[in-house]
């Protein structure tokens, strides 16, 4: 093998160790998925659909400007959660945090950035942070991560001018 290519192997190796970046070892790299071609849909409060294409959902059928702000402390549902998204506010939700790890996250709260429990989050997820369609994963409250997602995505929902 030439020397210059022994070299971009060994560069590459080491930007894949380090994540290039996009996440932190307690994070995965941030996703960006597929739009749900229904998400022009409007629904009633308590009449949302059971099925999205991902758990939380990034895009999908949605309650419309909800007037969620903040940390709360009850579990929002998936229509709501959309609803939040398009809006541009990034949505945080975690389960099986310490209760200093969860007040960490509670100070990420705020007009554009809602915490929330979520039991229901994927096996393995401790804090799952949503906008328009993106998402990240992370294993624990990696507050300096979150942060990063927060500024890059807050304010980023189609119905924001």
């Amino acid at each position: 093998m030439p020397p210059a290519i022994i070299v971009l192997v060994v560069l590459a190796a080491g930007l894949g160790a380090c994540g290039g970046g996009s996440g932190s070892s307690a994070c995965a790299p941030v996703r960006f998925e597929t739009l749900d071609r229904r998400s022009l849909i409007h629904v009633l409060p308590g009449a949302a659909p059971a099925i999205y294409l991902s758990n939380p959902p990034t895009s999908g059928p949605h309650q419309p400007s909800p007037r969620i702000r903040g940390w709360v402390q009850h579990t929002i549902g998936p229509a709501v959660q959309v609803g939040i998204l398009e809006g541009g506010t990034v949505l945080l939700q975690y389960r099986g945090l310490s209760p200093s790890a969860a007040r960490a996250l509670g100070a990420l709260a705020g007009s554009d950035v809602v915490v929330a429990p979520n039991p229901t989050l994927p096996r393995g997820d401790t804090v799952v942070a949503t906008a328009w369609l993106t998402k990240q994963e992370c294993r624990s409250a990696d507050i300096a991560t979150l942060r990063r997602f927060v500024t890059q995505h807050r304010g980023k929902g189609p119905g924001t001018p």
